[in-house]
């Protein structure tokens, strides 16, 4: 007996798929102090490329590439944040260093790559 999906199945699959991501998990920015410590603790330099998942208003990658003048890339599930990261990351000159990009960023060239990586979390960086 072979199975074979019915037109049903297919739709509902492709219902799910094109449905926005359910946004479940409240949005907290860290605290700029935060934000310094852990990329002090990173040992961020200008060659290095800051991946932050989750980046809500960008303020992690921004710094890292303002105050390290490292590239960084913002990934947000939430269309809104990553507007609003957008718009930061050129409000502080460093649009062209810092994109940022709803989920499948794995799929866009920003001719960056991942050579070593380091996770930080927020609340033991200081």
């Amino acid at each position: 007996m072979r199975f074979l999906p019915s037109a049903g199945i297919l739709l509902l699959a492709s219902y799910a798929a094109a449905q926005p991501p359910r946004l479940d998990v409240p949005y907290v920015p860290s605290p700029n102090a935060v934000v310094d410590g852990m990329l002090k603790l990173a040992k961020v330099t200008s060659s290095d490329v800051v991946f932050d998942l989750g980046c809500g208003d960008g303020r992690i990658v921004i710094s890292a590439a303002k105050d390290y003048g490292s590239k960084g890339v913002g990934v947000d599930i939430n269309p809104d944040r990553v507007q609003e990261a957008r718009a930061n990351a050129k409000k502080a000159g460093v649009e062209d260093r810092v994109p940022v990009d709803e989920p499948g960023v794995a799929d866009r060239d920003h001719g960056l790559a991942l050579r070593d990586e380091l996770a930080v979390d927020p609340y033991h960086a200081l």
